[in-house]
C-alpha cells in the first residue's frame, strides 16, 4: 500500500512584533513557545502593497541579532523603531494615501472549542504602511491634486 502523504505541519504564531524604518517594514511572527520567528518584510517606498517572506526559521537570538544589524544599518535615517506588539494580523487594507495593516493588540478569552481557544477582539490598531514622501514625490498622486486644489 501506497504511504499517505501529510501536508507540513503549519506553525502558528502567537505574537506579532512590528517594526519600522524609513524604507520597510518587519514585522516577526512569533510561535507559542517563543521559540521560534518568522519575518515578514513590508516595502514603504512603493504605492503597491510588496510584501516578502523571509524563508529563514529564526531562534529568538537570531531575529534579535537579525533585528540589531537592520537597526545598526539604518541608523543614519532614524533606525529602528518598534511601533507595535499585536496578537494577531486581520489584513492589510487600501485607503486614498496607501496601504495600511491592521492588528489585533488586545484579546480576551471567551470560551474553547475543543482544544482550540476561542478570543475576542478588544482592541485593533491601524498602521499606516506607506512612506508619506512616496505620495509627495508623485506629481499626478490624487494627494497632490487636492492640495494643490485646497491651496487655489
Amino acid at each position: 500500500p501506497e504511504a499517505v502523504k501529510l501536508p507540513p505541519m503549519m506553525r502558528k504564531y502567537q505574537q506579532f512584533e512590528v517594526y519600522r524604518t524609513s524604507l520597510k517594514f518587519y514585522i516577526v511572527g512569533i510561535d507559542r513557545t517563543g521559540k521560534e520567528c518568522k519575518l515578514l518584510v513590508v516595502d514603504r517606498m512603493t504605492t503597491e502593497l510588496e510584501i516578502r517572506e523571509d524563508p529563514t526559521l529564526y531562534s529568538r537570538q537570531e531575529i534579535n541579532e537579525m533585528l540589531m544589524m537592520i537597526k545598526e544599518g539604518n541608523q543614519s535615517t532614524g533606525g529602528l523603531m518598534r511601533i507595535a506588539m499585536a496578537f494577531g494580523i486581520i489584513g492589510f487594507v487600501r485607503f486614498l494615501y496607501g496601504h495600511y495593516l491592521i492588528l489585533i493588540t488586545a484579546r480576551r478569552k471567551t470560551g474553547t472549542f475543543g482544544s482550540h481557544v476561542i478570543w475576542s477582539v478588544q482592541d485593533t490598531a491601524i498602521v499606516p504602511l506607506t512612506n508619506p514622501c512616496v505620495y509627495e514625490r508623485a506629481p499626478n498622486s490624487v494627494h497632490n491634486k487636492q492640495s494643490r486644489s485646497i491651496e487655489a
